[in-house]
């Protein structure tokens, strides 16, 4: 469906504005928390039609909760909870396979679990509870998580014992199939944030303390270190976040404590910088993602604003990367808008996660400004002057054009 732009009213005599597609802050829906001190926000992901949304709940009692789309509207698909009160913090990290039909959610109480839900029509149900390789470490197992594009391999990050661990579900089964971590022998937080190729031949490990990601491939028999990741020392923060494109190609990486994020290149087997994104402050790169193509992408700031947090989207063009747009939370502060971020595989929608407003919530926003022929091809229903607007326009109110 294409994407849309505001129509700007206009008192007077009709005007023509011109705006390109991109991303503004016109919200589709604010996906609120479903008990008090929830921190909803704290973790998001979505699917890769956009059809999706798991929000992280760790505060409270700790939970999940799925947001299901028919058309334009969001509602409540489920709530998933934890089977053991001892785990804790259930919603840390959450991922979504491709399909919206799997999902992972880390509860990092405790020595620290993943909890596994699959989805059969409109019901979800837990299928599995991972737990660490070995017990007693209290080394946030699961303080980060990625399923791969089928839902059948999982990355799970416990950044206090240095280490990240795939999973692979074999006959129905989840196992322990390797332990991948640094030879860095002091402290990185090794696993702060892992990212997974959709075919599950990459894995993306950040360790911030070190400032460096690591990148590792899969030969169909055994993982190896690819290469580190660590463009220079003043990246402060690299690797708090990161995210990789669908063919494995592209990847982001948050360096919020430089307000930074990097995006790399892939040829072959080696990895190089393409473009180091900023901004002026706010913890810029503490979220990261990026779209199917690698063409689009999308930073948190959450502490931008007095604590009110914004959000970045950036697109890819023949001259290199550039604005396409940002969203703000609003009035309410604090709020920490932009600590959690996803993007649909198409780029047509984003979702943004703010914990700290209340109980929280995340805000779905979706693309705009996409050429069009008729109301069908839009999100909206409304195609005004060959672009497609958030409403129809009468005679005292600006086109949308694209430019």
């Amino acid at each position: 469906m294409g994407r849309w732009l505001p129509c700007l009213f206009v008192s007077g005599a009709l005007t023509v504005g011109t705006a390109s597609a991109h991303f503004v802050g016109v919200e589709e829906a604010t996906l609120p928390a479903v008990v008090p001190d929830a921190e909803a926000g704290a973790s998001v992901s979505m699917d890769a039609a956009g059809q999706r949304i798991v929000v992280g709940e760790p505060g409270a009692r700790g939970e999940v909760t799925v947001w299901h789309r028919a058309g334009s509207s969001w509602s409540l698909e489920q709530r998933l909870s934890m089977t053991d009160p001892r785990h804790g913090r259930l919603g840390t990290s959450v991922s979504m396979d491709a399909s919206g039909t799997r999902i992972a959610a880390g509860a990092v109480g405790g020595d620290g679990v993943v909890y596994i839900f699959l989805r059969a029509g409109a019901v979800w149900s837990l299928e599995t509870v991972l737990t660490p390789p070995v017990a007693g470490l209290y080394a946030r197992f699961g303080d980060s998580v990625a399923l791969d594009g089928a839902g059948g391999r999982l990355l799970v990050g416990s950044p206090r014992s240095e280490e990240a661990f795939v999973f692979d579900r074999v006959g129905g089964a989840w196992s322990l199939s390797a332990t991948l971590s640094s030879s860095v022998t002091s402290t990185t937080r090794f696993g702060t944030a892992v990212a997974l190729a959709p075919d599950g031949t990459r894995a993306v490990v950040g360790a911030p303390i070190r400032r460096a990601v690591y990148v590792f491939s899969w030969d169909g028999a055994g993982w190896s270190l690819e290469q580190a990741l660590r463009p220079g020392p003043t990246r402060a923060g690299l690797g708090t976040s990161v995210a990789i494109d669908g063919t494995a190609t592209r990847l982001i990486a948050g360096a919020p404590g430089s307000n930074e994020a990097l995006v790399f290149i892939r040829s072959s087997t080696t990895w190089t910088l393409e473009e180091s994104l900023s901004h002026s402050g706010g913890e810029f790169g503490d979220a990261v993602a990026i779209d199917a193509a690698g063409s689009h992408v999308v930073v948190g700031a959450p502490t931008a604003t007095s604590l009110n947090g914004r959000a970045f989207a950036f697109a890819r063009a023949a001259g290199g990367w550039g604005p396409d747009g940002e969203t703000n939370g609003g009035s309410y502060q604090p709020q920490e808008y932009g600590r959690s971020a996803a993007m649909a595989g198409d780029a047509t929608r984003i979702v943004v996660g703010a914990p700290v407003m209340g109980t929280g919530r995340v805000v779905v926003y979706p693309r705009v400004g996409d050429a069009c022929v008729s109301g069908s091809e839009c999100l909206t229903g409304h195609c005004v002057d060959g672009v497609c607007c958030d409403r129809p326009c009468g005679d005292v109110c600006a086109s949308c054009v694209a430019s």
